[in-house]
């Protein structure tokens, strides 16, 4: 209530919350569909993951944003929406909400990144075709192609068009 010149309290609850954190789940499980979508069923929830830098680029006047991976193989990468400097090799901790952005699964509104050390080796490349690395499983994935011919040299956004005879791929 309201007293002359000044606020009164009638009550006052005050409570104690504990919050959970974020559940820790591997990149594997956060990538790994059957959906024909391609969308992650973690989809819109908030968690913690780890992996190691394998990717970092800018767009424009955007800062740094990366790609992790967790482990060798399909299904093992994802991108990392955030403007935390990191570098390659770098192992990281990354909470943050798993978002779909145009058929890109991401850590999106990522809220900590913890680097645990650096100097770490890369996870093996998979090597694979022009024509299958556009796969769902090889999303963010660190993949290798070989006998690849570059058709165009320059798609816009720094990017390239190459080929081994299967398929064009943008690098």
């Amino acid at each position: 209530t309201v007293g002359p010149g000044h606020l009164i309290v009638d009550s006052v609850s005050i409570s104690e919350v504990t919050v959970a954190p974020p559940p820790m789940v591997s990149i594997y499980d956060i990538q790994y569909t059957t959906d024909i979508s391609g969308d992650s069923p973690e989809n819109g929830n908030i968690l913690t993951t780890s992996g190691i830098v394998t990717g970092v680029f800018a767009f424009g006047s955007d800062a740094d944003r990366f790609f992790i991976q967790d482990g060798d193989g399909a299904w093992n990468g994802i991108y990392v929406y955030n403007t935390t400097p990191v570098a390659l090799g770098d192992s990281v901790v990354v909470t943050g909400t798993v978002t779909e952005y145009f058929g890109l699964t991401e850590i999106g509104t990522v809220t900590s990144v913890v680097i645990a050390s650096s100097g770490n080796a890369q996870p093996n490349p998979v090597l694979i075709s022009t024509g299958d690395a556009a796969q769902e499983q090889y999303e963010a994935v660190l993949v290798q192609v070989t006998d690849a011919l570059c058709s165009s040299a320059d798609d816009g956004f720094g990017g390239f068009t190459v080929s081994d005879g299967s398929g064009n791929r943008v690098i």
